[in-house]
């Protein structure tokens, strides 16, 4: 009897405790949509394909975000290409971490990487790698604002296996800026075991 009479405080303490951590918790979701539609159809040439590539994707998220900064992300990026017989062409799982404050964003996972590389030239990555493989997985790191700014990160595009070989991207990018005055750098390696 005394037992659970000092249990009780500790008790009614601990579903405080719980219900405190769990209201500083935000729940957030979005759909995302985006079609693309390039027409690549060119006079014979030895350096690239003529075709047309068009597709939509479909990106339901959810994020459960805490401590200012901390969240959980997770979805699944689907993709149809018209005049296909497939209801879903493509789909992609999405599951990361994410640190995000004023001067510092830090992902680690399987995350949408298109606005993490918009200060990238298009010079650097073909239209077939920004349409058909909008996922980064790896890591992600941005130190500074839109003004300054160092970006290092990693995407993980294959492993090895018996018939495939290992593959990745890795590259940093920068920009430093004062007044009309500003220096800029992008660059990315392709590793092919």
């Amino acid at each position: 009897m005394v037992i659970e009479m000092l249990a009780k405080p500790y008790l009614l303490i601990l579903v405080l405790l719980l219900f405190t951590s769990a209201s500083a918790q935000e729940y957030h979701w979005k759909v995302g949509l985006d079609y693309f539609f390039d027409n690549t159809e060119y006079k014979k040439s030895s350096y690239i394909d003529s075709e047309s590539m068009n597709g939509v994707w479909l990106t339901p998220m959810g994020s459960i975000l805490w401590n200012n900064g901390h969240s959980l992300n997770a979805g699944v990026n689907l993709l149809k290409i018209p005049g296909t017989d497939k209801m879903i062409d493509k789909a992609k799982t999405i599951i990361y971490y994410q640190y995000n404050t004023s001067n510092i964003l830090f992902r680690a996972g399987s995350f949408p990487k298109d606005e993490l590389l918009d200060n990238y030239n298009n010079f650097f990555f073909k239209d077939s790698i920004n349409n058909f493989i909008p996922q980064m997985e790896g890591v992600y790191l941005r130190i500074g604002n839109n003004n300054n700014f160092f970006n290092a990160w990693f995407d993980r595009t294959g492993y090895a296996t018996e018939n495939s070989r290992e593959h990745f991207f890795v590259g940093m990018s920068g920009k430093a800026s004062k007044g009309i005055l500003f220096a800029d750098f992008q660059s990315y390696m392709f590793h092919l075991s």
